[in-house]
């Protein structure tokens, strides 16, 4: 007997389009039948071939048993009364494990006034308290397993130190979604959705792959790091916390908070000066410059930059031991350089035109600094800076919802220089004293 690959299921393309169409039309002739949801690659929209067949939830008023299909056919059907369909993939039902496929559905026939949208709705987002709990108990099942690696590492126990680690990878990924809100998808679309909505606080498909690939101490540590901060950021530090004496153990040295001192802001600035580099103070520190005094803590010095000096000044910083800090957001005209004591500089890219505005990034996407907000003035630690004028800090302050140090920032800039405060700021700003 020859042996080979396992024969995949090949169905025709027009044979599945005909047995879909027939599906549906059936479905929306019936009025026992409330609602269809397109599931799969089908209704996420994406992998899809020409032999991809249709996933259908097929929510029914009661009777169920007409709508149960054959496994493999050309349409697979998943038959559920409303009742079951409103619990479904939630905490404590038994399909729970099936609630990320709701991230990527299509509702094609809903009979309740919206309501099998709005279920699909809920299931797709975490509500605070449950990403809270989720949050926490990954990051402390993640936690769990580095520690039990890194124990296993260092007693010579090769093999259950990799385990461990890989171990680690489930739940890391679940709390990272978590600490945004958000379910964790399947790791097919673990990508996919990535691309489509980053996350914020940790480059999960990147410290995923590093440690898919590298189940070492010092790769371990570096991950916990990052996962470290985000889960300050998501307000677990208690989880994180929970863990010491040995976190220092476990991150492979004391935890340093990113921070740009006044002192820091002045070096920078001397470096600039050494290498002819024009640059304009933007973010938090431009609004200090303005006010001409330090009004809070700064985590990094934002810097608007002309395109031409971008590699003096990279090759420069990478001199001093900077390298690149992962963001979601990273893009060729906005990144950020970090070096191992807590020093960023996130940099504003642009090319001025000659009127003096700066395009920042590409010209379709019709971002840019006028040259009215590369006017700007101000002074750090007693020495003069150019940086972003204030009523044109104020202005990129809109469009977004404020938090508290926004509404503190332009709060002052608008009493310091009369500009009118912006409404979205109107409810939020703190009584004048």
């Amino acid at each position: 007997m020859t042996e080979g690959p396992l024969p995949q299921r090949v169905l025709d393309p027009d044979v599945i389009a005909a047995a879909y169409e027939a599906v549906r039309k059936r479905a929306e002739a019936d009025p026992d039948i409330l609602g269809l949801v397109l599931m799969g690659s089908r209704g996420y929209g994406g992998y899809i071939h020409a032999s991809s067949d249709y996933d259908m939830l097929v929510i029914v008023a009661d009777d169920i048993t007409p709508w149960k299909l054959e496994h493999g056919a050309a349409v697979e059907t998943w038959p559920m009364t409303i009742d079951a369909f409103r619990g479904h993939g939630l905490p404590g039902d038994r399909d729970e494990w099936n609630r990320p496929a709701f991230l990527g559905v299509t509702v094609l026939l809903d009979r309740l006034d919206g309501e099998i949208g709005r279920l699909v709705a809920d299931k797709r987002t975490l509500q605070p308290e449950e990403a809270r709990a989720i949050g926490a108990d990954s990051l402390g099942a993640y936690i769990n397993s580095l520690y039990r690696s890194l124990r296993n590492l260092e007693a010579g126990r090769e093999l259950e130190g990799r385990l461990d680690a890989l171990a680690s990878i489930d739940p890391l990924l679940t709390a990272s979604f978590a600490f945004e809100g958000r379910v964790r998808p399947f790791n097919k679309w673990l990508r996919h959705e990535l691309a489509a909505r980053p996350l914020a606080f940790v480059d999960v498909a990147r410290v995923a792959d590093q440690l898919a690939s590298n189940q070492g101490p010092e790769m371990q540590r570096s991950v916990f790091r990052h996962v470290e901060v985000a889960a300050h950021l998501a307000g677990h530090g208690a989880v994180v916390g929970s863990w010491e004496p040995d976190v220092e153990w476990l991150r492979g040295g004391p935890f340093i908070v990113p921070e740009t001192t006044v002192d820091d802001v002045v070096t920078f600035l001397d470096l600039m000066s050494g290498l002819g580099v024009r640059i304009w103070i933007d973010g938090g520190w431009a609004v200090d410059a303005c006010l001409g005094e330090q009004t809070r803590r700064h985590g990094d010095l934002d810097i608007v930059i002309e395109l031409h000096d971008l590699a003096t000044v990279v090759a420069a910083l990478t001199d001093l031991g900077y390298g690149h800090v992962p963001r979601d957001d990273t893009r060729p005209w906005n990144f950020v350089l970090g070096d191992d004591e807590g020093h960023e500089i996130d940099f504003h890219v642009i090319v001025r035109d000659e009127t003096g505005s700066g395009a920042y990034g590409p010209p379709e996407v019709g971002d840019a600094y006028p040259s009215a907000a590369l006017a700007g003035m101000g002074s750090i630690g007693g020495r003069d800076v150019a940086c972003i004028a204030p009523e044109w800090l104020v202005r990129f302050h809109t469009g977004y919802e404020p938090g508290a140090k926004d509404v503190a920032d332009v709060t002052a800039l608008c009493r310091r220089f009369g500009i009118p405060l912006p409404a979205v700021f109107a409810t939020t700003a703190p009584a004048e004293a």
